[in-house]
């Protein structure tokens, strides 16, 4: 055979990989997709924290905004403002602070439109998304049916280290209960007092403004993030268990109602997520207590799968790695882990709430050993 035969043999001929060959080049690309997904997701949740971090920051500045225009930081829960006098100390804080996140013109049409209740349904400046009050991080669950078409909430105003007792609605000046809160929260957002008959409304109004924050506002928690809550995981993240007796001198009996991150059986579970009625300024659905540390269980004392009006331990959550994104009254922003000291979690007589609770209080004196 000639040399030009034999070229012409070789070139006629097809080459291609054996089984073996594509075998072993499959499972190196299997191995490279393996080490590269744990750093692209990782990637992927540094982007959605940062958003979470920013969301925070801009509503942290918008209660200073408003601050700045009436002498004081909104409420936990209060009412009214404009023509909206209906279900008084109801709304929730942010609604008051709308026109200072951009929203204007949903502000408008709440204060000047015919009052409506926080859960209603159809009510035009309730509905629509609204995604500086939702952290990426954080999956959307069903919301209750009584709200579906409401918007969720990720972020909430803190309560500081308040329980409170006898949730039955009648109680004594020193009593902290579901009808008698007001004014008596130690964190930086109380409560507006309702007049007796609606809609006179406000007839002792609470006022915490930045003189109130005795500790210093670089010392106090303003927001953080609470999970939207599935309750179909019975994960602790944006859920709550009722009943539980006794949560002002005993709230760590609330660690127990849960096992790795989720509610033991046998454990009741609000039908609300805290992530639902936006509007609404109730505690399970607008407020947080520096007690237990972040993804703990969250219990209040009410008989009723509602919540509403119960006092509890409502404790913060999310899906970051290992703690949740707080905003601090100064307008700075921290990451608090799920290992904070928190005490002996205030359990009477010899309360204790260490450096979470220390954080959540305006005006308690402790000192702060979060920097040190």
């Amino acid at each position: 055979m000639t040399k030009e035969n034999r070229i012409k043999l070789l070139a006629s001929k097809k080459f291609a990989f054996t089984l073996v060959e594509l075998l072993v080049v499959i499972a190196i690309i299997g191995i490279l997709v393996g080490l590269l997904l744990p750093a692209v997701q990782a990637a992927r949740e540094a982007a959605r924290r940062i958003q979470c971090t920013n969301n925070q920051k801009q509503l942290v500045l918008a209660m200073h905004n408003f601050h700045d225009a009436f002498k004081k930081f909104p409420p936990l829960r209060g009412g009214p403002i404009g023509g909206d006098q209906n279900r008084c100390a109801d709304k929730f804080g942010l609604v008051f602070a709308l026109p200072y996140i951009e929203q204007g013109p949903r502000s408008d049409q709440i204060s000047g439109g015919a009052p409506q209740v926080a859960w209603n349904n159809t009510y035009a400046p309730y509905l629509g998304s609204m995604t500086v009050l939702l952290c990426p991080s954080s999956p959307l669950a069903a919301n209750n049916p009584v709200t579906s078409n409401q918007p969720q909430r990720s972020y909430h105003l803190s309560m500081g280290t308040t329980v409170g007792t006898n949730p039955s609605g009648a109680g004594t000046s020193a009593t902290i209960t579901d009808n008698n809160y007001f004014g008596r929260v130690n964190g930086l957002f109380g409560y507006d007092k309702p007049g007796a008959v609606a809609p006179l409304c406000v007839t002792s109004e609470v006022k915490r403004t930045m003189g109130s924050i005795t500790d210093g506002t670089s010392n106090t928690v303003a927001l953080s993030e609470k999970a939207t809550g599935d309750r179909g995981s019975r994960s602790v993240r944006g859920l709550a268990t009722y009943p539980m007796a006794g949560l002002d001198a005993n709230a760590a009996q609330c660690l127990a109602t849960a096992t790795n991150g989720l509610y033991n059986p046998g454990r009741l579970l609000s039908d609300w997520n805290m992530g639902g009625i936006w509007a609404f300024g109730h505690p399970n659905w607008a407020g947080f207590s520096t007690i237990l540390p972040p993804n703990s269980p969250s219990c209040y004392e009410r008989n009723n799968n509602n919540p509403s009006n119960s006092v509890g331990v409502f404790s913060v959550s999310s899906y970051h790695t290992g703690g949740v994104v707080i905003g601090m009254a100064d307008g700075s922003i921290r990451f608090i882990t799920q290992s904070i000291d928190c005490g002996n979690y205030g359990v009477a007589p010899n309360r204790n709430y260490g450096v979470w609770g220390s954080l959540g209080t305006i005006a308690g004196g402790e000192v702060n050993l979060l920097n040190d």
